[in-house]
């Protein structure tokens, strides 16, 4: 089967229209995740987070499969969405946010046995959230993109 087909094929787990439009949405946030990761990580946080804004629209999908649509989209924009924590934990946060959902980006390092590995993650009520492969203690945090970032004076 050829890749271009493996994907179309992906593509059938869209459900709806309005799935299909939240899923280019996905892809076009994703896609930007690489300019915006050479930003300063604070000033990340002020172009990442951003107030949720109350929507008369139906709502849109549940967290969890918010997450599957970004797996999907990483799996199915390939070159121009990447894969990894990185490209997945920003695309969430600018979600979820927008959704009014209370998360922060969290980075850490692992340890010796991880040869000191990079990883984020999404963090709600200060714990991971979203992230059934992480494990509490395996990466320890270095910075945390807040819910609400200072006003610069």
């Amino acid at each position: 089967m050829s890749k271009l087909r493996d994907r179309a094929v992906l593509l059938l787990d869209v459900r709806s229209v309005k799935e299909a439009l939240v899923l280019l949405q996905i892809h076009a946030v994703a896609m930007a995740v690489p300019l915006v990761m050479r930003l300063s990580l604070p000033r990340l946080g002020r172009v990442v987070v951003r107030p949720a804004r109350r929507s008369r629209r139906a709502p849109h999908p549940d967290p969890e499969r918010l997450r599957d649509l970004v797996t999907l989209a990483q799996r199915t924009g390939a070159p121009l969405v990447r894969t990894g924590c990185v490209t997945r934990g920003v695309t969430l946060l600018w979600l979820l946010r927008r959704r009014g959902l209370d998360v922060q980006l969290a980075f850490g390092i692992g340890g010796p046995a991880d040869d000191h590995y990079g990883h984020c993650w999404l963090v709600r009520d200060d714990r991971p959230y979203l992230e059934p492969n992480h494990s509490d203690g395996r990466f320890v945090e270095q910075y945390r993109i807040p819910t609400t970032t200072p006003v610069a004076r």
